[in-house]
């Protein structure tokens, strides 16, 4: 804290795993909280604080063979189709949010819903 107290509040990032509670009585005037327990993305204003959550980076979807007309868990793969943010700061001191999607390429495989197997491996680049 007192790194963030000598440099000024409202020049600090603070970055976590889960969403840190209380910040208005303890971190007052951060601009910006980053974190990333809850998988999804969202960019949210709380009592003055933004607070991005940038953890979709890891979106694992199981995928077969197309035209693989039966398949078992042997024939799993996976594919990350999440997501990442970028963030830029600005002359006016705002930060701009830019949640961006990995855009895989399913070219060749089907997507199975609702069913992973932790064991797959990825498809590979």
């Amino acid at each position: 804290m007192k790194i963030a107290a000598d440099e000024g509040f409202d020049r600090t990032i603070i970055v976590s795993h889960y969403r840190l509670t209380k910040t208005k009585d303890y971190l007052p005037n951060v601009p910006l909280f980053l974190f990333g327990h809850n998988h999804g993305f969202a960019d949210k204003t709380w009592f003055g604080s933004r607070f991005v959550n940038v953890s979709a980076l890891d979106n694992k979807v199981t995928v077969v063979p197309h035209g693989l007309d039966r398949h078992s868990p042997q024939d799993y793969r996976f594919i990350n189709d999440g997501s990442y943010v970028v963030i830029t700061h600005d002359h006016t001191k705002e930060f701009v949010v830019e949640p961006r999607r990995f855009d895989p390429d399913f070219t060749g495989w089907r997507r199975i819903e609702k069913e992973f197997y932790s064991g797959a491996p990825e498809v590979p680049h």
